[in-house]
């Protein structure tokens, strides 16, 4: 029987199969070879997972199936039935070539309701990326599942050449769409990408973009109810305390905020078992054919780093932000091909932040401690811990101003920080996270 909240999610690549071949896919590599998880390798691997939901009594909650395009594996849906009779969420990363009547059917079966594809680019330049027409036939596709009720989420790949285009896309995006959810990461110098020489923008460019999409973002989404832009954690909430001058506040400390998902909350699998702590970073940690997911999960030194950047991460741990960013390792690892080198994303930002040290327990700790140390990340202490919030009054009132009311909703939603000034409302960034997380509803989150 479950009985904490666990916030995790598994990248799982079924297969590597894919009609395409990207000129910036981090996976076609010297060593590329076709492979499939079996539905029985997936059972066996599905085994350890269980194993450890039933030691530490949480549950893994969600799956995301990609490939390669996850609908080319033979043994898809029965990947899917399995998944689906052990109560998990699944969601699709596809390509839309693959967006036809069989795939629809399968997801109409089994109830997965979001599904992601790429735009990256404006249409000539998303073709010479992904092959000529491909702009077309993902409109196509995103169109299909729109008028199916299923939510369509839009990937953009940022390169050197394409980043400013950003803002384009997203205004032909509404005018073909008029409903989505677009999210963007940085190109990392591997596989295809290495070899064509697709470049990630220099840090002066990159810091530079990121505080116009900030801006764009906001404004945007104060004045769109269909669709949705997600600036990236990292360098959001940073970013947002910054412009105003303001303090980010806890009420306790945690062990992580937000930002990179490594070590705490993500993982990526491979078609025969390899796990990596991120799909864009080529290091294998282990595999779920061979080693449980508590040795991975709990043991592995990159993992018990990563979750200790205070003392491993070279930038982050002389930086007071580093439990709410710590950059993307995917990107500087491909930069440098060190896993723990300066951060090549490090915003030039004021240093305000107050109450966030949390001590981790010794690098050598025992497997139950750092699971602890884990559950003390902010997202599975809000999950856990509703009535140490629901005792403030503040949240409380906030909660109350929100309810019945869709003008403030939408300012909520759209800025916290501006919101509380408007309404005189003091709040630390994790009571207003916890609002966010359990105002379900009273509000309408992605």
């Amino acid at each position: 029987m479950y009985k904490a909240f666990f916030e995790f999610a598994f990248q799982w690549h079924i297969t590597s199969r894919c009609k395409n071949k990207c000129r910036h896919c981090y996976m076609y590599t010297d060593c590329y070879k076709v492979e499939d998880t079996s539905i029985q390798s997936f059972i066996n691997m599905y085994k350890t997972i269980e194993n450890f939901e039933d030691t530490y009594e949480v549950k893994v909650p969600s799956f995301i199936l990609t490939g390669g395009a996850p609908s080319l594996n033979p043994d898809f849906e029965q990947i899917v039935s399995f998944l689906q009779n052990k109560g998990k969420s699944i969601r699709l990363m596809e390509i839309p070539e693959n967006i036809d009547t069989s795939l629809l059917k399968i997801m109409s079966e089994y109830d997965i309701s979001e599904l992601q594809l790429s735009i990256d680019g404006l249409p000539d330049e998303h073709d010479y990326l992904r092959g000529k027409g491909s702009f077309h036939r993902t409109i196509e596709a995103a169109k299909t599942l729109n008028s199916l009720g299923i939510d369509v989420r839009i990937m953009f790949t940022a390169t050197s050449k394409n980043m400013l285009h950003i803002f384009d896309v997203i205004g032909l995006l509404d005018d073909l769409l008029g409903k989505f959810f677009f999210s963007f990461d940085f190109v990392v110098n591997e596989g295809n990408a290495k070899e064509q020489e697709i470049l990630q923008p220099n840090n002066v460019s990159r810091e530079k973009f990121l505080r116009q999409y900030h801006d764009f973002a906001k404004t945007y989404n104060a004045s769109h109810k269909n669709s949705k832009i997600s600036s990236k954690p990292s360098f959001t909430h940073v970013m947002d305390y910054d412009l105003l001058g303001r303090e980010i506040k806890l009420s306790r400390p945690y062990s992580f905020v937000s930002g990179c998902l490594i070590g705490w909350n993500s993982m990526a699998v491979l078609p025969n078992g390899d796990v990596m702590m991120c799909r864009r970073v080529p290091i294998v940690i282990g595999n779920l054919l061979h080693n449980s997911f508590e040795d991975i999960y709990l043991r592995n030194d990159y993992l018990r780093k990563f979750r200790r950047f205070a003392t491993y991460l070279h930038t982050c741990k002389s930086c007071s932000y580093a439990p709410f960013c710590r950059g993307c390792p995917a990107v500087t690892y491909s930069t440098n091909d060190k896993i723990f080198h300066a951060n090549d994303e490090c915003l030039s930002v004021k240093k305000m932040i107050e109450n966030v040290d949390c001590v981790a327990p010794p690098i050598s700790c025992s497997d139950s401690e750092e699971f602890e140390y884990i559950m003390n990340s902010m997202p599975n202490f809000i999950g856990n811990n509703p009535l140490y919030f629901l005792k403030n009054r503040s949240v409380i009132k906030t909660i109350m101003l929100l309810k019945d009311n869709p003008q403030s909703q939408m300012e909520f939603i759209n800025d916290y920080l501006l919101w509380q000034q408007k309404y005189n409302m003091c709040l630390t960034h994790d009571e207003m996270c916890f609002i966010k997380m359990y105002s379900g509803g009273i509000l309408s989150w992605k």
